[in-house]
């Protein structure tokens, strides 16, 4: 059992952090995704964009990567990135606990622990960072202005609060 004190609570609040950021990457080649599907389909993509969008939310996170390379040609060191970021996802949701449960009960690892959770946020920001500009590219090319960009964002940002 894991005993619940103050350095635990910091490996949780880094666990939630890490769980947001690899979330985060997923949304971010997702929109991409979108972002190609609007532009490919130029004069009717209204017609079909609900279940694109329903369609990319059903598949995995590989799933959307092997789709976003067919794409889109990603450079060698970006294509990197993205996969470390994918086995390193998959590797937290799937099989951090397991692997990492005798540091959980240990506090002196706690601070080990605290660590990799950093890096692998730092990974998954990247990734996403690395995401970011191809999707602003593709809006601008499916005709938004920057101005229309921002007013998403923030209605966007608004609709969640």
């Amino acid at each position: 059992m894991i005993a619940i004190n103050e350095t635990s609570k910091e490996v949780f609040f880094h666990i939630g952090l890490t769980l947001f950021a690899a979330q985060s990457f997923e949304e971010s080649l997702s929109g991409m995704l979108t972002g190609i599907y609007v532009t490919e389909n130029a004069s009717n993509w209204r017609e079909n964009y609900l279940n694109e969008i329903q369609s990319l939310d059903k598949l995995p996170l590989g799933k959307l990567l092997i789709k976003a390379r067919k794409a889109v040609s990603f450079d060698h060191e970006v294509d990197e990135i993205l996969q470390r970021a994918l086995d390193q996802r998959n590797r937290f949701i799937h099989r951090y606990y397991r692997d990492s449960f005798a540091l959980l009960v240990d506090p002196l690892r706690h601070r080990q622990l605290v660590s990799e959770l950093t890096a692998l946020q730092h990974l998954f920001r990247t990734a996403d960072d690395l995401i970011e500009p191809l999707s602003y590219k593709l809006m601008l090319k499916a005709g938004m202005t920057d101005q229309q960009i921002s007013e998403f964002a923030h209605r966007s940002v608004s609709s969640q609060l």
